[in-house]
């Protein structure tokens, strides 16, 4: 969920879900077009699961906007399956 102004490399992985939650512009490219008029994905709505590194800027983003996150050490903790059950019922808690 990394956004433009504060990456710390060139790698442009984690911006994309920055624009799509409006946390970053949209960028002026023909294959974002379909995005300019659509309704920002709430962050709250978003689950990352099996996250191997988060950069400390990300962490705060992160935190800020109540993203629910699972690492790697939370799947081998859980397992899967459990990681699964946890992330449907975060979303979806009245079934």
């Amino acid at each position: 969920m990394r956004t433009p102004d504060k990456i710390h490399s060139e790698n442009y992985h984690g911006m994309p879900l920055s624009h799509v939650t409006g946390l970053s512009s949209i960028p002026p490219l023909d294959y974002w077009k379909w995005l300019a008029n659509e309704q920002p994905l709430n962050p709250k709505n978003v689950v990352l699961i099996a996250i191997r590194d988060i950069d400390p800027d990300e962490y705060v983003t992160l935190t800020k906007y109540g993203v629910k996150c699972f690492t790697m050490d939370h799947i081998d903790q859980y397992g899967i399956g459990s990681v699964m059950t946890q992330t449907i019922d975060y979303l979806d808690p009245k079934n």
